[in-house]
C-alpha cells in the first residue's frame, strides 16, 4: 500500500510541475484566475518540499499543515474572487467568509488543535468553503456560459476538480484524528484514497491548463 501511495504521490507531483511549467510559458497573457492558480500550485509544491524536509530531518511536519491550510483558503478565495470579478455580491460575501474562516483557522491552532496536532477541524472548514465556491460557479454558469469556448471549458474542469477532490477528502479529514487514535486499519486505506484523489485532481488541473495555454484566442478573464 505504501508503494502504491508513493506512486500516486509522484504522479501528482509530476502533473503539478507540468501545469506550473505550462503556466509559466504564458504567464504574461494569463487571465487573473489562472495567475492565482499558479500561486495555488506553487503552494502545493512548496508544501511538498517543506514537508519532506521536516520528515527527512526527523521532525514533525504537522505545523506545515496548519500554515498550508490558511494559505490554501486565502489563495483559492483569491482565485474565485478573480473568477467572479464582476459579481459584487460574491466579492463582498467571499471577503467576509475569508476573514471569518482565517480567524477560525488561527483560533483553532491556538486553542483546540495545536501546531503538533492534526488540524482536521480547520481542514474540514476550508474544504467546505472550496466545494461551496465550486458549486456556486456551476450554479451561475448553468444556461449562461458557452462551454464550447476553451476558457470556459478550462474553468469548468477546474471547478469539477475542486468538487471531486475536496468533497472526497472531506470525509478523510473529518474523521482522520478518530481513526488514527483508534489505530484503525482503515486509516492507511483512507490516505491511499486521498492520494489517488489528489493525483486525479492534478490531472484535471493539468488538462485545464493545457486547454488555456494552447488556445488561440487572447486570454480573457471572464466570470460565468
Amino acid at each position: 500500500m505504501v508503494d502504491l501511495l508513493l506512486w500516486f504521490s509522484n504522479l501528482a507531483k509530476g502533473l503539478m510541475l507540468l501545469s506550473l511549467f505550462l503556466l509559466l510559458l504564458r504567464v504574461k497573457v494569463l487571465s487573473p484566475p489562472f495567475k492565482w492558480l499558479m500561486g495555488i500550485l506553487g503552494l502545493f509544491l512548496i508544501t511538498e518540499i517543506v514537508t519532506y524536509l521536516f520528515w527527512y530531518n526527523g521532525k514533525s511536519n504537522l505545523p506545515v499543515l496548519h500554515v498550508y491550510t490558511l494559505l490554501e483558503l486565502i489563495l483559492w478565495t483569491g482565485f474565485y474572487r478573480a473568477l467572479f470579478q464582476d459579481d459584487k455580491v460574491f466579492q463582498r460575501r467571499s471577503l467576509i467568509g475569508l476573514s471569518l474562516g482565517s480567524l477560525f483557522i488561527i483560533l483553532n491552532t491556538i486553542f483546540w488543535e495545536d501546531l503538533y496536532s492534526f488540524n482536521s477541524q480547520a481542514k474540514t472548514l476550508v474544504q467546505i468553503f472550496l466545494v461551496t465556491y465550486a458549486v456556486i460557479y456551476f450554479f451561475n454558469a448553468f444556461g449562461k456560459t458557452d462551454f464550447s469556448e476553451p476558457i470556459h471549458q478550462a474553468n469548468s474542469l477546474l471547478n469539477f476538480a475542486v468538487i471531486l477532490y475536496y468533497s472526497g477528502s472531506l470525509f478523510i479529514f473529518m474523521f482522520s484524528n478518530v481513526l488514527f487514535e483508534q489505530g484503525s486499519k482503515l486509516h492507511d486505506g483512507f490516505w491511499l484514497f486521498n492520494g489517488i484523489l489528489f493525483a486525479v485532481f492534478q490531472a484535471l488541473i493539468c488538462f485545464s491548463v493545457w486547454k488555456v495555454v494552447f488556445r488561440k484566442q487572447k486570454y480573457i478573464s471572464s466570470s460565468p
